[in-house]
């Protein structure tokens, strides 16, 4: 099925609207309104859309816990890939795999701070504000942890691992 209607000359969103198809599109209205309505799930219009298109039979399922992904409402990207914020955090690893894979294809490197850019920039910072390229006060970094922590070397590792 051809899926470019909807998203060619739409910017407004006018042919996702039930109102407009209804009238300017009946057949493909009652086509879309009989494949959502046999799925037996409650979902807007726009979702309805989606399934028919997408010959879709129920929901995508949340990688850390199962339960179903709500639609967001829009075409670009309807669905993630976690129920909730509390799901993808949980799953560290794989968002930590999706953040290299994309600095990766969009950078070369794992992390950004590594990409040369980064390094270039934070040097001619360093150099503006401090006078030296390489600066680094460990000092004030040991009067922090004193105040805060009561200890100059304080490293929270149960935070790291």
């Amino acid at each position: 099925m051809d899926f470019s209607f909807f998203t060619t000359d739409n910017k407004s969103g006018y042919k996702t609207k039930e109102s407009w198809l209804k009238k300017n599109k009946p057949n493909l209205y009652n086509e879309i309104v009989k494949y959502a309505s046999n799925t037996g799930i409650v979902m807007s219009f726009k979702e309805k859309i989606w399934f028919y298109y997408h010959q879709l039979t129920e929901r995508p399922k949340c990688l850390t816990c199962d339960n179903e992904i709500k639609f967001r409402n829009r075409f670009d990207k309807p669905y993630g890939d976690f129920c909730s914020l509390k799901c993808a955090n949980s799953n560290k690893e794989e968002l930590l795999n999706r953040q290299k894979e994309k600095f990766q294809e969009k950078y070369g490197v794992d992390f950004y701070p590594q990409h040369k850019d980064f390094i270039v920039k934070q040097k001619r910072t360093k150099k503006n504000r401090y006078g030296d390229e390489n600066y680094n006060n460990v000092e004030k970094s040991k009067l922090t942890k004193k105040r805060k922590y009561g200890d100059e070397n304080y490293n929270n590792i149960e935070k790291t691992s």
